[in-house]
C-alpha cells in the first residue's frame, strides 16, 4: 500500500492536484478547510476550495476503503485542531517537498516555547539557569504575534515551557491566542501556582497535559533540590490538576540526590492520581554546573532502569 501511495505522489498530475489543494485562498488554508467540512463542519469557501474539497475527499474516501479505516473514526478525529492540522501538514509538505525520506512536513507539528525565563524557584539542575526574565524577552504584543505566526505556519502543538510559564501576568492572554489559532498546548511547571483558579483557567482553555515537577517523596529531598520550600505546594498543584481531568504526567530528574527514592516517588505519583511518569537525564549546564557530581554513573543507571524491568 506504501507503495501505491508514493508512486500515485509521483505522478505528475497528482502533483499538480496536490499543490492546488494546499495553496492558500482568502478563505484560508484550503486543505485544513477541505479537512474541517471532511468531518463534517459548516464551512463556507469559494468555488475553487470547494474544488479542493471534493478533490481532498476523493483522496481520503479512496485511502480509507483500501485500508480499511472506518471513516467515522477520521471524521472524529479531524474535529480535534491538533489531527487536523498534523494531517493538513503532511499533504502540504509532500506537496511543497514531494515523498520524501526521511519525510519532511510543511510546518514543525511540535513546537517548545521557553516561554519565560523567570521563575519563583531556584532548582540545583536547573539547565537554563531561570530566574529572572531576560532582556530580550518577548512582550505580550511580541509573544501573541508568535502566535500568529506560528498559527498561520501550520504549527499543530505548542508546548509551554520555562522557566516557569505562570509567572508571567500574560500566560493565559497568551494561551487564549493558541486557542484562537486553533492549536493544542501543553505545559511543564513546578506545580506550586496550580491553583484550582489557575487550573480552571487551563480546564477552559483546553489545556491537553501538565507536566510536573516533582523531586522527592519527601519535602526534605524534594525542597533541598528545587531550592525553595515548595513541596506542600508542589503537591497541591498535582491534585488540583488531577482534580480537573486534564492528563497530568510526574516528571523526575533523576540524580544521586533522589535515586533511592524514584519508586517512592513512582508509588506516590500513582497515588495522586497521575497518569504518566518521566525519568529525566540530569543536564549539566546551567546552574546544573555546579552539582555535576550528583549525576548518575553508568551502573548506577543501569541499576536503577533494572530495577525498573523487575518492577512488579
Amino acid at each position: 500500500m506504501g507503495h501505491l501511495i508514493e508512486k500515485w505522489l509521483g505522478n505528475p498530475i497528482s502533483k499538480t492536484i496536490l499543490k492546488f489543494c494546499a495553496s492558500r485562498c482568502s478563505c484560508g488554508r484550503r486543505i485544513e478547510l477541505a479537512l474541517r467540512k471532511y468531518a463534517g463542519e459548516e464551512v463556507k469557501f469559494c468555488w475553487r476550495c470547494n474544488i479542493a474539497y471534493r478533490l481532498v475527499k476523493a483522496i481520503l474516501d479512496s485511502i480509507l476503503s483500501k485500508l480499511d479505516i472506518e471513516k467515522d473514526i477520521v471524521m472524529h478525529n479531524l474535529k480535534d485542531p491538533m489531527w487536523r492540522r498534523g494531517l493538513s501538514s503532511v499533504l502540504e509538505g509532500i506537496a511543497k517537498y514531494g515523498p520524501q525520506k526521511p519525510f519532511t512536513a510543511y510546518a514543525p507539528f511540535l513546537i517548545v516555547w521557553n516561554f519565560t525565563n523567570a521563575c519563583n524557584l531556584r532548582c540545583k539542575h536547573c539547565y537554563q539557569n531561570a530566574s529572572k526574565p531576560t532582556p530580550d524577552e518577548l512582550t505580550t504584543a511580541e509573544a501573541l504575534k508568535a502566535v500568529d505566526k506560528m498559527g498561520d505556519a501550520g504549527v499543530a502543538y505548542v508546548a509551554m515551557s520555562g522557566g516557569e510559564p505562570l509567572v508571567r501576568k500574560d500566560f493565559f492572554e497568551v494561551a487564549d491566542r493558541i486557542r484562537d489559532n486553533d492549536m493544542a498546548f501543553s505545559l511543564a511547571t513546578n506545580g506550586t501556582l496550580l491553583t484550582r483558579e489557575n487550573v480552571r483557567k487551563l480546564v477552559d482553555l483546553n489545556c491537553l497535559f501538565i507536566q510536573i515537577s516533582l523531586d522527592g517523596a519527601n519535602p526534605e529531598t524534594h525542597d533541598s533540590f528545587r531550592g525553595r520550600k515548595s513541596f506542600e505546594r508542589t503537591i497541591q498543584g498535582i491534585k488540583n490538576a488531577v482534580e480537573s481531568g486534564i492528563t497530568v504526567g510526574i516528571a523526575t530528574t533523576v540524580t544521586k540526590h533522589n535515586l533511592k527514592e524514584v519508586f517512592e516517588i513512582v508509588d506516590l505519583a500513582e497515588r495522586l492520581g497521575a497518569k504518566i511518569f518521566m525519568h529525566y537525564n540530569f543536564i549539566p549546564t546551567g546552574r546544573g554546573k555546579e552539582i555535576i557530581d550528583l549525576d548518575l554513573s553508568p551502573d548506577e543507571r543501569e541499576i536503577c532502569l533494572q530495577k525498573w524491568r523487575l518492577r512488579p
